[in-house]
């Protein structure tokens, strides 16, 4: 009677025993986990942190310009570098600051930044623009206007001329960008005699001038493409833009000639 209690007491002990091993492994686990998990939720919220709320402000600022005054879009420049500092839009929230900085005399209190129509007794009607100084290739500013159509007449991918290419590719004789002061406008043109304009054959997008980069955005489709303006003259208008395509860095030359 006696051997049959201690081998009972000692099953218990044995089973008491891998039951707290278990436990013990499950508590160790869960451990893991958590801490995997917190360290999972610090890399997100370092993400979130550095680029994407940063970025949303950002381009709210950008997009809003137009609207505001130097004060404002600085004082909102500002408000991005206080509360996102060491993220990668504190940069280019400074780089907006000079920007801004620069362009100061071409704003108004009662104007704007754009020039308000006067009175007909006061002054002659004249046409709106946007003017914008963009250095020439002889490093001599110039003020000229974007606005206006323009025709393609080259384009380069990485050097290579590409254009008759492309145009063959997708049946076209020609394109053209027609700038307002907010909106530009593709127009594709192909068929016989090169004048016929299909429906599908038009895009308009937004449009910001920062600097020496044009920002548009197509709305409808949330979709935004930045291009780097190399020249701008009364005749004519290149611009770069650049991206990578399965690991290989591109860069598309557009030039254009004023119609």
């Amino acid at each position: 009677m006696k051997n049959t209690f201690v081998i009972i007491l000692t099953l218990l002990l044995v089973v008491s025993c891998n039951k707290t091993d278990k436990i013990n492994s499950l508590e160790n686990q869960l451990t893991d986990i958590k801490s995997q998990n917190r360290i999972l939720v610090d890399s997100l919220n370092s993400v979130n942190t550095k680029f994407v709320k940063p970025f949303t402000i950002y381009e709210k600022i950008v997009l809003s310009e137009s609207k505001n005054s130097p004060n404002q879009i600085i004082s909102d420049y500002e408000f991005l570098i206080k509360k996102y500092p060491n993220s990668f839009w504190e940069d280019e929230a400074k780089k907006g600051i000079k920007n801004i900085e620069s362009r100061k005399k071409y704003w108004s209190e009662n104007d704007g930044w754009k020039s308000s129509k006067k009175s007909k007794q006061t002054q002659k009607p004249r046409k709106p623009e946007i003017v914008e100084i963009i250095e020439s290739t002889t490093s001599e500013a110039e003020q000229v206007s974007i606005i206006g159509t323009w025709k393609i007449i080259s384009y380069t991918s990485n050097g290579v001329e590409e254009l008759q290419k492309n145009l063959d590719d997708y049946n076209r004789c020609f394109w053209t960008q027609t700038y307002t002061q907010t909106t530009v406008t593709d127009t594709f043109f192909s068929g016989t005699g090169c004048t016929s304009e299909g429906v599908h054959d038009h895009n308009t997008s937004t449009y910001n001038i920062i600097g020496t980069d044009i920002i548009t955005n197509l709305d409808k489709k949330r979709l935004s493409f930045t291009y780097k303006i190399l020249e701008l003259t009364n005749t004519t208008l290149k611009l770069q833009e650049s991206y990578k395509l399965d690991g290989e860095n591109w860069i598309d030359i557009s030039t254009y000639t004023k119609q």
